[in-house]
């Protein structure tokens, strides 16, 4: 099983997203290790690669390994639309949608519905899901 495990987290520097490999130092504090490939895929200036890039640890997030229906990688932390579940049955509602969290939960990526009391496995609705922001730079989108 081949599987891309990578991070992203916010610079402290200049408060734009660095994606890469994550480095936990001693003192608590992480830096991501940019890659060539991912850093031109999210900006113009490479040359940032190979270099360490200080990063707030409470923004770091994990590449989930998929994708949305529109083929953008899913992180934790993201906030996607997602569709909503029959409470019962467990069925989708059709065209019935709410915003939902990214979390990484007892060993899995789920789909948190804010404010519902049950999370969905990411693997069993990440093809019908949009990634629409994230926690750090949208929070409000999970408000009422």
């Amino acid at each position: 099983m081949n599987r891309e495990v990578k991070f992203r987290g916010k610079r402290k520097d200049i408060n734009v997203w660095a994606y890469g490999d994550l480095l936990q130092n001693n003192d608590g504090s992480a830096s991501i290790r940019t890659n060539l490939n991912t850093w031109r895929e999210n900006h113009d200036d490479v040359d940032a690669y190979g270099d360490n890039l200080s990063v707030d640890i409470d923004t770091v997030g994990q590449f989930t390994g998929l994708y949305d229906k529109n083929k953008k990688e899913i992180y934790e932390g993201d906030i996607v639309k997602a569709p909503l579940l029959d409470p019962i049955f467990g069925d989708v509602i059709k065209d019935a949608f709410c915003n939902a969290e990214i979390r990484f939960n007892k060993g899995s990526f789920v789909v948190s519905y804010y404010k519902r009391e049950h999370n969905i496995y990411l693997s069993d609705l990440y093809k019908r899901i949009e990634v629409i922001g994230n926690i750090f730079d949208n929070k409000e989108l999970l408000e009422d």
